[in-house]
């Protein structure tokens, strides 16, 4: 199974060193992402799914890269969508 993340959010922020926040807000600016995202909210989200994933490496010396990339597109389409009536989960 080929499995591709689907933002370049996450591919900025891990391999090219760029802000997450910065990429975030750009995204919002874009139109990606839903525009009453909190970006300070949402760059901390990115950064635990990062962080738990290096933590189930440590810990248990193998890490699921499926189920990583999962959790941080559950999170990315979820920046996209608007929880009943209009308001923002995160």
């Amino acid at each position: 199974m080929k499995v591709v993340l689907d933002t370049n959010v996450v591919m900025s922020a891990i391999f090219f060193g760029g802000d997450p926040k910065r990429i975030v807000r750009e995204a919002i600016h874009r139109g990606e992402y839903d525009p009453t995202l909190n970006a300070n909210r949402a760059t901390a989200l990115l950064y635990s799914q990062f962080e738990a994933a290096i933590i189930r490496l440590t810990l248990s010396g193998k890490a699921e890269l499926s189920e990583s990339i999962d959790a941080v597109n559950s999170l990315l389409f979820a920046f996209r969508i608007c929880s009943p009536g209009g308001s923002r989960f995160i």
